[in-house]
């Protein structure tokens, strides 16, 4: 590992060279992806300071649906339930 990263070196440098669901991505697909992150990306740049709140509603949440992840399920981090 690199340090606390989430890839190893490995992965990174030799790694996607060989995964078939990396390789078989057409470069307008990947060009197309890159376009759509970053007016994502642009539209939060006018924020002042924004909050979780806005970060996740005006960032994360349209990231994770052009990846496909939008249908992940939502933790409840920090919540505490009265027994």
């Amino acid at each position: 590992m690199l340090g606390d990263v989430l890839f190893d070196r490995y992965l990174l440098d030799s790694g996607t060279r060989i995964i078939t669901s990396w390789t078989s991505l057409k470069d307008a697909d990947v060009l197309g992806l890159a376009t759509a992150l970053r007016a994502e990306l642009s539209a939060l740049h006018g924020a002042d300071a924004p909050s979780q709140a806005v970060t996740k509603e005006r960032l994360i949440c349209p990231v994770l649906r052009l990846l496909g992840w939008d249908l992940l399920p939502e933790q409840e981090v920090g919540c505490t339930h009265a027994t």
